[in-house]
């Protein structure tokens, strides 16, 4: 087991959330980019979901027909970029199951 980066210590006073985690939740894509130029881990597990469906649930929350907040699509963007794979939550059997259902 490799020791943790210095940029990925566990901030104890959000409830032990690394600093990557923290600034996603308050969506500062500035913080969230200077956090990963300095080798913060984007796929890092301090216990809750992945930071990518982190910001997918946050997306879900607004109406179809507002458009997003910049700062929280700034981040998912700068976020994708960094992030080498996304394992997801659910099996693609019922993936495909839920498509062929809500197709048009």
């Amino acid at each position: 087991m490799h020791a943790k980066s210095f940029i990925d210590i566990p901030i104890e006073s959000c409830g032990g959330a690394s600093p990557l985690r923290v600034s996603l939740q308050a969506t500062a894509p500035d913080i969230l980019l200077i956090f990963l130029r300095y080798g913060a881990n984007p796929s890092t597990n301090d216990g809750g979901t992945s930071p990518v469906l982190a910001l997918l649930d946050k997306l879900t929350e607004y109406d179809e027909s507002a458009s997003y907040p910049y700062q929280l699509v700034s981040c998912f963007k700068i976020l994708m970029l960094a992030v080498p794979f996304i394992e997801l939550p659910y099996k693609v059997s019922n993936v495909r199951q839920y498509f062929s259902y809500h197709r048009d």
